[in-house]
């Protein structure tokens, strides 16, 4: 029976190619996105993340109503539930997934609420 031994500097050197072609691919996604980009809402925070297996950008909005703005900019729907929050009140979080250039894009958002900025969102804080 023969072990083979992995040389760890090839092993490394393969994933930190394989990185650099998924910040590639994350560079011509966000090239693609930049001009619809431009009538779009601010983002709270963009984390490219560029693995050796793969690729994605996670874009935090700000607001419930963000990100269905990005969702409709890119031919997509956004989905909020209601959950308890972090502090205990109520809180709305809000998401929407949709691929650019073959790499997975989500935009999603947190908000959370005093009892009573919940209650004066009326009805339910679920938007279609």
């Amino acid at each position: 029976m023969t072990t083979e031994i992995t040389d760890p500097a090839t092993g490394t050197a393969l994933a930190v190619e394989a990185m650099e072609r998924n910040v590639d691919r994350i560079r011509r996604a966000l090239e693609s996105m930049a001009e619809r980009m431009a009538d779009l809402p601010p983002l709270m925070d963009a984390r490219p993340e560029a693995k050796a297996d793969g690729a994605r950008l996670v874009l935090q909005a700000w607001t419930e109503d963000e990100v269905h703005a990005w969702a409709r900019a890119f031919g997509e729907t956004a989905e909020a539930v209601e959950e308890d929050g972090y502090h205990g009140g109520p809180a709305l979080r809000t998401t929407s997934e949709f691929s650019v250039c073959g790499v997975p894009v989500r935009v999603v958002s947190y908000e959370t609420f005093t009892a009573s900025q919940w209650a004066a969102r009326g009805t339910s804080a679920v938007a279609a």
